[in-house]
C-alpha cells in the first residue's frame, strides 16, 4: 500500500507545483494586460473620446480586480476548455450535417433540423464557457415604438417567418446568441471569417454569405446572393435558413445605434427584428477598442456575464408604400428609430470607417 500513498503524494506535489507555476504566470499576465496593456485607453485624448463616444470603452475604472484575479486563478482554464470544446464540436457537427452536400443547393428537412439542433446545443455550451449561464429573452411589440405601424399587422405577423433577420451589433458573442434563437440563421459576415480555424467551417456550413468589405466590385455579388436567399426562402421557408444581417456593419460600445447599411433593406422585404443588450454591472462585453484577445480574456475573467435578447417580431414595410430605389433609407430609418426607442440607446451616423479612424488615432502614439 505504501507505493500507492507515495504515488498519491507525488501526484499532489506535482499538481501543486503546476498550479503554483500557473498562478504566478497568470497573475503576472493579467496584471500586464490591465496595466501596460490598457495604456492606450488610460492615455486617451478627451476630445477624441468625446468625438467618437459611440466606440469608447468607459468601464475600465469600474472593473472588479478581485473578481478578475479569482477567475484567472480558478475558473479560466475550465472555461477555456468548455468554450473551446463547444466551438470545436459545434463546427464538427455542422460540417457533418453538410457532408457530401453543397449548402448553396438548400437542405432537406432532416438535414436542416440536424444543423439547427447542433448549432443551438454547441453554441449554448460555448456561451456557458464564456460565463453566460442564462440568456434572458423578452418579446416586444414594434407598434409600441412606432405608433404609425399597424398594430393589427404587428400582432398577426409576430411569429411569421422572414427571410432576413436584423439586429444591433455589440460583440462577437452576438453570433453565438443568435445560433440559440429558433431560426438559427446563417449570417452576412466579412470574408476573413471563412479562413478562421474552427469558426470558418461552421460559418460555411450554416450557409453564411461572405462580404469582402474592401472590394467594391464584390459588393454587388453580395446583393445578388441576398436576393437569391430571399427567393429561396419564399419557395422553401422550412428548409432555407434566413440570413442575419447586422445593418450597422460593425460594433458599437452598446450605448448607440450606428448608421445602417443598405443590404438588409434593399429588397424591401419583411425583416424579423431581434436585439441584444448586455447588462454586466462592472464590465462590458462590447467589442469596442480592447481587441479580440483582451476582450476574450476579460470576458472569461468575470464570475457571470448577462445579456437580454429581445424579439420584436416581423416588420412588414408594405404600409410605407416604398417604391423608389433610394426608399430603402426610409425603411432603414424606421427600423433604426425602433431600435433606439426599444433599447433606450442613442442614434449616431457614424459607422465602420469612423471606428477604424478612432482606433488608429487612439493607438498611434502608444506602443501596444
Amino acid at each position: 500500500m505504501l507505493p500507492i500513498y507515495l504515488a498519491a503524494y507525488a501526484g499532489y506535489i506535482i499538481f501543486g507545483a503546476i498550479w503554483f507555476t500557473y498562478a504566478i504566470w497568470m497573475t503576472s499576465f493579467v496584471r500586464k494586460q490591465m496595466g501596460p496593456g490598457l495604456k492606450f485607453l488610460h492615455k486617451e485624448d478627451p476630445s477624441l473620446g468625446e468625438k467618437y463616444d459611440c466606440f469608447r470603452r468607459k468601464d475600465i475604472n469600474k472593473w472588479n480586480k478581485c473578481e478578475i484575479y479569482f477567475c484567472a486563478l480558478f475558473l479560466f482554464p475550465i472555461r477555456v476548455m468548455i468554450f473551446f470544446w463547444g466551438s470545436f464540436l459545434g463546427s464538427v457537427f455542422l460540417r457533418f450535417g453538410t457532408m457530401c452536400h453543397n449548402p448553396d443547393k438548400g437542405y432537406s428537412c432532416l438535414r436542416r433540423a440536424f444543423i439547427k439542433c447542433s448549432a443551438y446545443f454547441w453554441s449554448r455550451v460555448a456561451l456557458i464557457g464564456l460565463g453566460f449561464y442564462w440568456i434572458r429573452r423578452e418579446k416586444l411589440n414594434i407598434s409600441d415604438y412606432d405608433p404609425s405601424y399597424p398594430r393589427d399587422a404587428a400582432e398577426k405577423h409576430k411569429n411569421a417567418p422572414a427571410p432576413i433577420v436584423v439586429s444591433n451589433h455589440v460583440s462577437f458573442i452576438d453570433i453565438f446568441l443568435y445560433m440559440c434563437v429558433r431560426e438559427v440563421p446563417s449570417f452576412l459576415a466579412k470574408a476573413e471569417i471563412k479562413k478562421y480555424p474552427i469558426f470558418g467551417g461552421g460559418a460555411t456550413a450554416l450557409g453564411t454569405i461572405f462580404l469582402q468589405r474592401d472590394n467594391k466590385d464584390k459588393r454587388n455579388d453580395v446583393t445578388t446572393q441576398i436576393e437569391k436567399r430571399v427567393d429561396d426562402f419564399a419557395k422553401n421557408p422550412g428548409t432555407t435558413p434566413p440570413v442575419l444581417i447586422f445593418p450597422e456593419g460593425t460594433t458599437s460600445n452598446g450605448e448607440y445605434i450606428l448608421s445602417f447599411k443598405k443590404g438588409a433593406f434593399a429588397n424591401m422585404t419583411p425583416l424579423r427584428m431581434y436585439a441584444v443588450k448586455y447588462t454586466n454591472k462592472n464590465f462590458s462585453p462590447a467589442f469596442d477598442t480592447l481587441g479580440i484577445g483582451k476582450l476574450f480574456l476579460f470576458i472569461m475573467l468575470q464570475f457571470r456575464n448577462s445579456v437580454t435578447v429581445y424579439d420584436l417580431g416581423v416588420f412588414y414595410p408594405d404600409y410605407l408604400n416604398l417604391k423608389g430605389e433610394e426608399d430603402w433609407q426610409e425603411y432603414a430609418t424606421r427600423v433604426k428609430h425602433i431600435y433606439v426607442k426599444a433599447l433606450g440607446l442613442k442614434a449616431t451616423d457614424m459607422g465602420f470607417q469612423d471606428m477604424i479612424t478612432y482606433q488608429k488615432n487612439l493607438t498611434k502614439d502608444i506602443e501596444m
